[in-house]
């Protein structure tokens, strides 16, 4: 089976080509800056390929074969507003005219998540401030998802979400509140563990059109 992986030479996308590699899956890395993308070692199972989300034409010509389409496009706190549902739409296009494409997965953020008192995060005094705007667009690209009529899964991490958090290979799922440990945080591996978590669902496909996360406990 053939994952393309959008953003790949992210923090987020690389960890996500790695564990893909791990389970055994051929990679179709699809990146804008190539040269900043690892080669594993020359593993012969990865492809390295240039593209932006942004231009349709350009995804379009990387995907014609592949099965799955993950997006680990990683939004930067300065964005337009509107990014996240030109994405989200460029998405969707894509998956309507690309027959090949079985499932895409997004990897989203924390702010669309509920609270214990069923609140979104985003409009809670925990959430960063800083990131309130470009949160509130992924809670609406994530209603673009949920209305659309392809076949998608969005995956939230937890709030606390660090690329030097130890791998553990053990947390929690979860569907759309947000998980937090003994202590009272919300916090996960932004690599190992949210990775492991994103690539196993492509074979456990417990959440079809859902969202859903992960977090330790």
């Amino acid at each position: 089976m053939k994952i393309g992986i959008i953003g790949a030479s992210g923090k987020s996308g690389i960890a996500l080509t790695k564990e893909a590699l791990k389970q055994g899956y051929q990679v179709i890395a699809i990146t804008r800056n190539p040269v900043q993308m690892p080669n594993f070692n020359n593993d012969n199972r990865l492809t390295i390929k240039k593209a932006d989300l942004t231009n349709k034409s350009s995804i379009k010509a990387t995907v014609s074969n592949i099965d799955i389409l993950i997006s680990a496009y990683g939004p930067t706190i300065d964005n337009p507003q509107n990014l996240h549902q030109q994405v989200a739409k460029n998405l969707i296009t894509i998956m309507h005219e690309c027959q090949n494409i079985k499932r895409l997965l997004i990897v989203g953020g924390a702010g669309s998540l509920l609270n214990d008192k069923n609140q979104l995060l985003v409009e809670t005094s925990i959430f960063p401030e800083a990131w309130k705007k470009q949160a509130r667009q992924q809670v609406k690209a994530l209603e673009t998802y949920h209305n659309s009529d392809i076949n998608w899964t969005y995956f939230s991490p937890s709030l606390y979400y660090d690329p030097e958090l130890p791998t553990l290979a053990k947390f929690k799922i979860g569907n759309n509140h947000l998980i937090v440990n003994k202590e009272g945080r919300s916090e996960l591996s932004y690599g190992g563990d949210a990775a492991i978590a994103i690539i196993s669902e492509i074979k456990e496909q417990k959440f079809i059109k859902k969202r859903f996360t992960a977090g330790y406990i």
